[in-house]
C-alpha cells in the first residue's frame, strides 16, 4: 500500500500531482528543439518531471535520453554517460574531459530523420558544479547554438552557476523555469483517495491540516502521510499534526545541513522569517539582506506572499528553524529515516508570511 506514497527517486508518470500541463509543455518545447534549463528547491519532483517528460517524448517516436548526473565522479564520467544514451551514436573521446563533453553533446546531432531532432534530459545538473562542468557549458555556449538537432532540458537547484548557463535573450538556453510545489487545490483532490489506498482514512480537516502544514511539498507531504497510523476510524487534525511531527523528526538533519550551507546573511533571514522577526530591524545594511532574500526566492527557498511579504516554499524548512524546546525522538515510519531530536512546534502550527518591512 505505501506505493501509494512515494517516497525517493522518480515518481511514476500516472502518480504525479498537478504536473500534467507543465510535463505536456516541456515536452512540446523539447520537441521543436528549445534548450530549457528547470530549477527548483530540493526534493520537489524535478526528476519525476524529466522522466515524464522523457516518457511523453519516446511515445511520440522522438530520440531521448535521460542521464542522472549524480552517479558520475569526474567530468570524463559524465561525457561518456550522456555517450552511451545514444546507443547508435559513435563513442564520446577526447584528449581532455572538456573535449569529451562536447563530442558527447554532439553525439545525436546524426540520429533520426534529417529536420528532426534528439533530445538531452541532464537530471541532477547541480553535480555538473562539483565536476566543473557548468564553466566549460558556459564555455560551450557559442558552440552549443550550432547544435540545431540537438534540443537540451538541464535541472537542478537553482544557483548562481545554472542560472549563468540562460544568458542573454538570443543565448542557447531559454530562461529557467522554476518548479514549485503542486498547487494545494490539486493535492485537494488528489490526497484523500490516495490515503484510502494506502490504508488511511482521514478527514477533511485531516487532509487540510497535512497540505497546510508541508505546503504540498511532495516529499515532505508523503513523508508526512506515510507517518499516519493505519487503524479503524477517521483520523484527524491531530493524528496529522502527529505525522507532520514525525515526518519533521525524519527529515531534520537534512534540513539543518541544508540550511547550514547557505550563506551567514541568508542563514539569518530564514531564521528571522521562521521567528516571525522582522528582516531589517535586526540586521545590517538593507542592501544585504535585500540581496540574501533575492538570493532566496530565486533559489525557491521563499517564495513572495505579497508585497513586501515572503513565505517558505517549504514550511518544515521554517518548522526546523523555529525557536523552540527540543523534544524527544519520534519514531518514523518505513521508508523515512529516523532523526535524534525535532524542535517542537505548535500542533496546527504553519509557516506564516512574514512582512519583510524596515524599520
Amino acid at each position: 500500500m505505501e506505493e501509494c506514497l512515494p517516497l525517493g527517486g522518480p515518481v511514476a508518470a500516472a502518480e504525479l500531482v498537478g504536473r500534467r500541463a507543465m510535463v505536456a509543455q516541456l515536452a512540446a518545447w523539447l520537441a521543436e528543439g528549445f534548450r530549457l534549463l528547470l530549477t527548483g528547491p530540493s526534493r520537489c519532483g524535478k526528476s519525476s518531471v524529466l522522466a515524464a517528460v522523457a516518457g511523453q517524448l519516446e511515445a511520440a517516436g522522438i530520440p531521448t535520453a535521460r542521464v542522472e548526473l549524480g552517479r558520475c565522479s569526474t567530468l570524463r564520467d559524465a561525457a561518456t554517460a550522456i555517450a552511451a544514451a545514444w546507443p547508435e551514436a559513435p563513442a564520446a573521446g577526447g584528449a581532455s574531459p572538456a573535449e569529451a563533453l562536447w563530442r558527447a553533446l554532439q553525439a545525436p546531432q546524426g540520429l533520426g530523420e534529417p529536420g528532426t531532432v534528439s533530445v538531452l534530459l541532464l537530471d541532477g545538473c547541480e553535480h555538473l558544479q562539483r565536476l566543473g562542468g557548468l564553466e566549460v557549458l558556459a564555455a560551450l555556449r557559442p558552440a552549443l547554438q550550432r547544435l540545431d538537432r540537438l534540443a537540451l532540458l538541464l535541472a537542478g537547484p537553482h544557483g548562481p552557476g545554472l542560472a549563468g548557463l540562460a544568458g542573454t535573450r538570443g543565448g542557447p538556453f531559454a530562461l529557467p523555469l522554476t518548479l514549485e510545489p503542486p498547487p494545494a487545490e490539486a493535492w485537494r483532490l488528489d490526497l484523500p483517495a490516495r490515503l484510502r489506498r494506502a490504508g488511511r482514512n482521514a478527514d477533511p480537516e485531516a487532509v487540510e491540516r497535512l497540505i497546510e502544514r508541508t505546503g504540498g511539498h511532495p516529499f515532505d507531504l508523503m513523508a508526512a502521510c506515510r507517518c499516519l497510523p493505519r487503524r479503524e476510524g477517521r483520523l484527524g487534525a491531530a493524528e496529522a499534526d502527529a505525522a507532520v511531527g514525525s515526518a519533521l523528526a525524519a527529515l531534520r538533519p537534512l534540513l539543518e545541513a541544508e540550511a547550514a550551507a547557505l550563506n551567514p546573511e541568508q542563514h539569518g533571514v530564514l531564521h528571522r522569517l521562521a521567528n516571525g522577526r522582522p528582516l531589517y530591524r535586526e540586521a545590517g545594511a538593507p542592501v544585504t539582506v535585500k540581496r540574501a532574500v533575492d538570493a532566496l526566492v530565486a533559489a525557491g527557498r521563499l517564495r513572495r506572499a505579497r508585497r513586501g511579504a515572503y513565505a517558505f516554499s517549504e514550511p518544515l524548512l521554517a518548522d526546523c528553524l523555529r525557536a523552540g524546546a527540543a523534544a524527544p525522538a519520534v519514531a518514523a515510519a518505513p521508508g523515512v529515516a529516523a532523526a535524534p531530536a525535532v524542535a517542537a512546534v505548535p500542533a496546527g502550527a504553519a509557516a506564516p508570511a512574514v512582512t519583510a518591512a524596515k524599520s
